[in-house]
């Protein structure tokens, strides 16, 4: 059941963020660098390795954020905005 509940909820979020790709016309890029609009979501997953949380007393830091993790994070949407604290574009 576990399992089931896992796969129903990887295949709603790789078909949100393609849908929000298509809608957009974005792409990103694959593993050997070619623009693609299907992702899997595995591929995105991989993309956010190397992502490291540096917090201070005050201050939280996002190490290894760059631009491509921020489109992904776009196209995803949802919740996923407000988990790493960019700010939804009009």
């Amino acid at each position: 059941m576990v399992m089931t509940l896992s796969l129903l909820v990887y295949s709603i979020a790789q078909r949100r963020m393609r849908t929000n790709m298509k809608k957009v016309g974005a792409t990103i890029p694959n593993q050997i660098n070619q623009e693609i609009s299907n992702p899997t979501l595995r591929w995105v997953f991989q993309c956010f390795e190397g992502i490291n949380l540096l917090q201070n007393d005050n201050e939280v830091h996002l190490d290894g954020f760059d631009e491509l993790r921020e489109k992904i994070i776009r196209l995803i949407g949802g919740q996923a905005l407000n988990l790493y604290k960019i700010k939804k574009v009009a």
